[in-house]
């Protein structure tokens, strides 16, 4: 796993820069690379690819305010020329997997993978032999922070049905073009209580605007 502390936030895109900046979130960052990749594709309908990813969430955010995080990856992007792009969702996973034996079919209760429907990032991608994909997964860290026995990764896919496709960068076996998770967040600070128990001084917590 790669873990590495940034003094300068990243070029975002504008959408997701403007809430970081309207909310102050100028706390510390954390760059993390997906410790699991896989790729599993509809053996019917063959253009409806989804990529699988997870990252060890780093024990310290247990107990700190996550302000924002975005996982960025890059992939060649076709879509309906009518459309302009191809919306992409992510979805938390609910069935642990390995990059080895993910598949289609074979190893969750449901083909094409178990994820949570109620909690999602979308965005959309314009097409491209390159293009630079951003997903808001706030809510996603937040969760995995608190519960690290709910990280079992996340899913992205493009809605059922629609035209296009995406084919990542990414790789199984190689770290080129490997998804990123980019994390900042406010380090809570404990204090004593009289009666000599931990406390912690956390702020109210503040959300990006959507």
């Amino acid at each position: 796993m790669l873990i590495r502390r940034c003094a300068a936030r990243p070029m975002l895109s504008l959408l997701i820069l403007g809430s970081a900046m309207a909310m102050g979130a100028a706390g510390q960052e954390v760059l993390l690379e997906a410790c699991d990749v896989a790729s599993i594709v509809d053996p019917v309908e063959t253009t409806d690819l989804r990529l699988l990813m997870r990252f060890e969430i780093p024990e310290e955010l247990s107990s700190a305010i996550i302000e924002l995080a975005v996982v960025e990856f890059e992939a060649g992007v076709q879509a309906d020329a009518a459309g302009g792009g191809l919306a992409l969702s992510a979805f938390p996973l609910t069935s642990n997997w390995s990059p080895a034996s993910a598949d289609w079919a074979s190893g969750w209760e449901n083909a094409g993978g178990d994820f949570d429907r109620g909690t999602h990032a979308a965005s959309v991608a314009r097409p491209s032999d390159a293009a630079l994909i951003r997903l808001d997964v706030t809510d996603f860290v937040g969760l995995w922070a608190a519960s690290p026995e709910s990280n079992v990764g996340l899913i992205v896919t493009k809605p059922d049905g629609e035209a296009g496709q995406f084919s990542p960068a990414c790789t199984e076996g190689s770290r080129t073009g490997q998804p990123v998770l980019r994390i900042w967040y406010t380090r809570c600070d404990r204090v004593e209580n009289e009666d000599g128990r931990q406390a912690s001084t956390r702020p109210p917590q503040r959300r990006p605007r959507r």
